[in-house]
Order: C-alpha cells, then structure tokens, then sequence
C-alpha cells in the first residue's frame, strides 16, 4: 500500500510540474488576477515593417477598488540580453476596462512582445502575444481613411500597381491594404499610423481635428506620407477652415460641373479651391481637379471633387487616376527602401566637435617636466642652498601647481552634466523660413541615469544602431535596456545607469526656423560661375559650396553679412557630392588635426555623405554648414549642458544660364537621367554608380526651351571612373540603332552630329556593364539658345 501511494504521488507530482512548464503561450491573465489583459496589434490587424506597430491593449479591473497602474510592453533589444520597454499609465476604475494603444519596434526577426500590467513597480498581469499574421509587404501600399463612408471608397482597396521590372525585378504586383482611421489613431503618439504610406479624408469634419492632429499629419508627410483629400459636395464640411499649419487653402464655394476625365464626361460637384503653393496634377479645360502641395519628403493631393459620390464611384476609370498619380511617390518610396543611406548621418551626432582635441604630446611633456622638476630639480636646488630639510613642502606644493597646468590644459574637454550634441539640417524656402531635421546625440558626463523628454509640437524618435543586427529573440531578456513612456502626449526616454559619455541617438522633426537668406546672383559661362553671394542667413558660415549635378565649387568660410565677388570661377570638384566627402574624410585622417583648417572636417564630411543620398540633385543648390544654435526647447531640469551645435542650411542658387550674346550654357549634370530599362543583375546607389553586370537604358531630358546647339557627355573623376569593360552606346534615330560612343573620364567629349541623336530634345544611352568594379553615370553639359 505505502509503495502505491508513493508510486501516486509521484506521478502527480510529475503531472504538475509539466502542467507548469508546459502551459500556453499565449495564455490569459489567471481568472484570480486583480487586472484582466487583452491585445491585438496594427491597425485592424495590419501593419508594415518592424517599427512603429501599434499594440492595442485592453485592461480590465476586476476588483472593487481603483487601480493606478503602467502598461508595459517588453520586446527583445539589439544589445544582448536586453529588453526594451514601452509604457504608459492607466487609471482603472472598479469594474471597468480602458483601451490603450502603445507603438513598439520590433526587430525584423522578433516576432514576440509581452504585456505587463504593473502596480508600484509589480507585476499584476501578464500576456505574451505573437505578431506574425497581417504584415503588409514592403512593395505594398498601406492606406489608412478617415470617412464617415468607408464603402463609399472602398473602389481604393482595389487598385494594383504594377511596377518597372527593369528597376525594381521581379517584385510582382503591388497591391493596396486599405484600413478604416479614426481620430484616437491620429491623436496621441505619431507611432500609432506612422508605418501608413497613405492618408485619405474624405467626407470627414475637419472641425474635429484638433492641434495634435495637425502635428501628427504634418510630421507625418513631411516624413514622406501621402495625404489625400476629397473635397466637392462636401467641401464645407472637409476642408473649410482647415489648418495653415497643413494647407494655405480657401473654398470659393462649390458648383455642378460637367467635367472631363480620362475621356469620359461626368457631371459633379466641383469645389472652387485656391491652394497657396501648388501643382496642378489633373485638369479639366479650365477646371482643376486635383491639386498637390509638396512638403519636404511628402506630398498633399487635394481632388475638388467628393471621392466617395456619384458619379465618381461607379466611375470605371476612377482607380487608374490615383494608380497614376500615386505610382510615381510609390516608386520613389521603393527605391529609398533599397538604397540605404542613414548610417552617416546617426554618425555625425556621435562626433562631439570641441574646439581642441585633447592635445598628448603637450600633457606628456608636461608630466615629464613634473618629474624632472620634482624628482631631481627640487633635490638639486634644495640641496644647493643647502634647504634639504623643505623637501617636504616643496614637493606638494609643486605638486599642487602641475596639477591646476594639467587641468588647464584639458579645460577644452571637460563637460558639463548633459552632453547635447546636434546636427541639423534646415531646407530654406524662398522666404528664408526653414524647416529643421535634427540628429541629436544625448550623453551624461558620468554613469547616471537619463531622462529625454520629448519636446511639445515635435516628434522625437530614439535612433538604434543595430545596422540589421537585432540581438537573440528567442532568449527570455532579464535586464532592461530602454524605457519608451508614453504621457500627455508626448515620448519620454529613459536610460536606466546608462555609461558616462555614451551618446544616445535621437531623430526630432516638426520644428520651423526663420533664418533668412543665402542672397545669389550668379552667372553660368564657359564651365564658370560669375557673380555675388551674400551671407544673410543671421550666422557664420563655416563652409559654403555651390553644387550643380557632380559639379561643386567649394567657396570655404563666410562670415555674417559679408558679400562677396566671384568672377569666372572654375568648379573645384567634378566627381558628386559623395566622393567629395569622401576625399574630405581622407584629408582629416592625414592632415593635422590641431591646424584650425580641420576643425570639424570629419563630421562636415559626413553629413555632406548622408546629403548625397537624400538631395534629388535637381538645379543648383547652396549647402552651407554654419554655427547657428537652434533651441528645441529640450528639458533637462537643473542639469548644466555641454551645448554643441552643427547647423547645415540648404536652399535654391538665384542663377542664370545665359551669356551676353543670349547663348545658354548647362553645366554637366545639370539635367539628370531617368531610367528607361535595366536588367536585373544591374543596380544603381546615391552616388550614382553602377553595379553588377548587364545592361541599362536612360534618358537624358533637355528642357523643351532650349534650341540645343552642342552636346558634350563626361564620367565625373572619382573612384568608379570608366573603364574598358564597359560599352556606352548613344541612340541614333536616322539608323534606328545604338553607335558607340567613347568616353574619357573627366573630359568633356562632344557629340559631333548631336540632331541625329535628339529626338525631341531628349538623347538616350545605353550602358552594357560587364564588371563587379562601380562606374558613375555619364553626365551630359548642353549649349544652345532660348526657343
């Protein structure tokens, strides 16, 4: 009897601990759990890529008394056996239950997260979720609508975007995930619909928008999000008395109209809009139907029709009119997707610009200065005057004086309690108003814990340097890394004993500064440029350049207020912006870093790398890289700062192209190439250099004004120059076939019979690559006169 009772009771024993081991994994909070938790992820189940998915949770007091508590989202870090952590409090009345929406980062390997409920810093309830299931690929398009008819649109889900294979391969069909939106997802964090790429409001009162949803929207295509607007029928109601802060926009009123799209003759209520800064997209003889407002990455379509009435909805072209209109912002999205090109601008906010390095050979000097005045000075002297016996003072009072030179000579390093280290980037408009992107580097002097307050009216984002690493996601993390808080609206960081000097990287946007103007009057003649520039930009202007396609003219310090006279100055660099940096970044490691010249060379270098991946390089263009502080208004309480500030400004040149005899001269990139074809074992990076093997077709555009008179193409001089394996051949019309073409790199070769190459003033090349080794671009220069 007593061995089957044994024999029992160890099997129950057995059966226990597997049932503890082996219990769901995603199993509810215990019924006897003062705090009940339910959550989904994204926005009616969909989300796109790894960060800012949104967690909805939902949190239930099943108790009698109320419950102040955190939410607390944990997710596998980048760094080893790390968490980080995204909260934000909650008050629980008895009974009752309160829904929560928390954006979170995930790696592209992590697919797991953990809700807590926390009371006094205890865990209460606990929930783990998967999220796998719903992802919107990254060819996609992700649309979120505020409406108050989403069937009335739904014509929108429908639409497929078929892209360039030549560009892209063999991506398939992009398709579109269209969700409904309400006001909650707009308010709060920007993480909550940040990953959309589309916004459409349509039949929505815009009265209902308050100031946190105008800075979210803003933000958020100011980031690079599309925003679409339906106004016609329902003008009033949608966009009458809409911010300034998104559109300049006035209503005239509204009237039936019968309009002409695609061909086909609808009659609809059109809305009388006038729209301060903007493109006309589609028209109808003198109507407007679609208008769009650039703001920096992103873009405003504005229709002045309703886009969810008839006869606009049973319209059986109404999908091909945004597939048009939106596969041009899709593919550009694309690209930006697979050419990478954030890692040096993160960098440069890691690189604290003092105005001295710590100079070694100096302090070794000094110290052996030290040694010998103390160790055998003092005794010799002393001894000489026969004072042996004052060894004992003089020593320590030697002693005390090196010790003040010492510290003397570091002064220049020495920080303060918070290091703030910013590097901002303001495109300049027409009027001298900037808008600032910021990449900011936040540091304690010693190991301490950091608190980084988001400031009111932007949108602060912690940048991680994982580079694709994002640590093991299938270990339990014990240490907390991270702590993202959520309240009244804005994002709090805080770094638990972070290390003493270790730059935590932020992204800030949403901040506008009146700076005023770079003021140009340049002349282009003879691959010079003549004129005036003069600094009105209320700073100093450590570096100015004048960029035109690869084309640069280093033009070095200037200060405030000062003009000055350029006559016929040749460029100073033909090889793009990048390699220029490049070369820049070779000249700070071999020059001498103490000489005044290389006072913040390497990070000017790599700020020009990052601009040369994200400028369109259209026009020409000033860069200028100033000391102008800009104040975010960062909250540090009573902690003394170690304020250092890069402010780099860009903006349009005021220049002409034509000489005193009328003749019109473009230097060489001055009109870019559009991409025709290419063959899938070809890509092309921001520098302009061509990889891999194959062959790509381009078009080079000449606008329809000019009566060209000479062609001349080069390959700009730097390290992916050409070479003999490559074959760059020039259409010609007459013969209905490719001639090759010879090139030499930073030489200007002519076209010689350049009309049987034109066709309405647009000249195609054909590249045949057939080496693992970059070539950059060909660039054509252009001569003629006005038509």
């Amino acid at each position: 009897m007593g061995k089957w009772f044994k024999k029992l009771s160890l099997l129950t024993m057995t059966i226990i601990i597997l049932c503890t081991i082996f219990r769901p994994y995603d199993a509810k909070a215990s019924k006897s759990s003062k705090v009940e938790i339910n959550a989904t992820y994204g926005i009616e189940g969909k989300y796109k890529g790894s960060s800012s998915i949104p967690i909805n949770v939902e949190v239930s007091n099943t108790t009698e008394k109320d419950i102040k508590g955190t939410v607390e989202i944990r997710v596998n870090s980048d760094y080893g056996d790390t968490y980080d952590a995204y909260a934000k409090e909650v008050v629980l009345g008895n009974g009752k239950t309160e829904h929560i929406t928390i954006p979170i980062n995930l790696g592209e390997e992590n697919k797991k997260a953990t809700v807590v409920f926390l009371e006094k810093d205890k865990e209460v309830a606990k929930k783990k979720i998967l999220i796998d299931s719903g992802r919107v690929l990254d060819y996609d398009l992700f649309m979120g609508t505020l409406t108050d008819d989403f069937n009335g649109i739904s014509y929108l889900s429908d639409m497929n975007f078929e892209y360039d294979n030549n560009k892209f391969g063999d991506v398939g069909t992009g398709k579109v995930t269209n969700v409904p939106l309400s006001l909650d997802q707009l308010g709060g964090n920007i993480g909550n619909f940040e990953a959309l790429d589309v916004i459409v409001i349509n039949n929505f009162s815009i009265s209902k928008l308050q100031e946190i949803h105008y800075k979210n929207l803003e933000n958020w295509v100011k980031n690079g999000g599309t925003l679409i607007i339906g106004t016609g029928v329902n003008a009033s109601k949608t966009v009458n008395g809409i911010s300034n802060r998104l559109l300049d926009l006035t209503v005239g009123g509204k009237e039936d109209k019968s309009i002409n799209i695609l061909g086909n003759n609808l009659v609809t209520t059109v809305a009388n809009l006038n729209i301060n800064n903007s493109n006309k997209e589609l028209e109808s003889d003198s109507d407007t139907l679609i208008y769009s407002v650039k703001k920096e990455k992103g873009r405003i379509y504005v229709a002045t029709f309703d886009l969810g009435t008839e006869p606009i909805t049973s319209f059986h072209g109404n999908k091909e009119i945004w597939q048009k209109i939106l596969i041009e912002d899709l593919s550009k999205e694309l690209e930006n997707y697979q050419m990478y090109g954030g890692y040096y601008y993160n960098s440069s906010s890691n690189n604290i610009p003092m105005n001295k390095e710590i100079n070694f050979t100096l302090i070794v000097v000094v110290f052996f200065i030290y040694v010998l005045v103390i160790g055998l000075g003092a005794y010799l002297i002393l001894k000489k005057i026969k004072k042996n016996e004052y060894l004992w003072i003089a020593i320590p009072v030697l002693s005390i004086v090196f010790t003040v030179a010492i510290y003397g000579l570091g002064s220049s390093t020495r920080f303060k309690d918070i290091i703030l280290n910013q590097v901002n980037i303001i495109n300049v408009d027409e009027d001298g108003i900037g808008t600032v992107k910021g990449n900011i580097g936040i540091a304690n002097k010693s190991k301490d814990d950091l608190l980084v307050e988001e400031v009111e009216g932007t949108s602060l984002d912690y940048v991680t340097n994982n580079y694709g690493y994002y640590g093991d996601t299938s270990s339990e993390p014990t240490k907390l890394g991270v702590k993202t808080i959520y309240k009244n609206e804005k994002a709090f960081y805080e770094f638990k004993d972070n290390g003493a000097l270790n730059l935590r990287n932020f992204s800030i946007i949403g901040r506008e500064e009146s700076v005023g103007k770079l003021e140009t009057k340049l002349n282009y003649v003879n691959d010079g440029i003549s004129g005036t520039i003069k600094n009105n930009l209320g700073c100093n202007i450590e570096k100015l350049f004048v960029i035109s396609g690869s084309s640069i003219w280093d033009l070095g310090e200037m200060d405030e207020g000062k003009e000055i006279e350029i006559n016929k100055m040749k460029s100073s660099y033909n090889g793009g912006l990048e390699q220029y940096s490049y070369d820049m970044t070779n000249d700070y490691y071999m020059g001498n870093r103490n000489d005044n010249k290389y006072k913040n060379l390497f990070i000017n270098s790599q700020i020009l790398t990052s601009l040369s991946q994200e400028l369109d390089n259209s026009g020409v263009y000033y860069i200028a890289i100033t000391d102008k502080e800009i104040d975010y208004g960062f909250n540090f309480d009573k902690k003394k700062l170690s304020k250092y500030d890069i402010t780099t400004m860009i903006g349009q040149v005021d220049i002409e192209f034509k000489d005193e005899n009328g003749n019109l001269n473009y230097p060489a990139g001055y009109f870019n190439m559009d991409i025709v074809t290419m063959s899938q074992g070809i890509s092309i990076d921001r520098g302009s250099v061509i990889w891999g093997n194959g062959t790509i077709e381009m078009d080079y555009n000449i606008d329809n004004n000019v009566n060209v008179q000479n062609i001349g193409f080069s390959i700009p001089s730097s390290n992916y120059s050409y070479n003999n394996n490559e074959e760059i051949e020039i259409y010609n019309n007459n013969t209905s076939k490719y001639d090759k073409f010879e090139l030499k790199t930073g030489k200007i070769c002519d076209i010689s019979d350049f009309k049987s190459y034109l066709k309405d003033n647009t000249i195609r090349v054909r590249i045949i690559a057939n080496q693992e080794e970059g070539m950059t671009i060909p660039q054509i220069s252009v001569s003629g006169r006005e038509k």
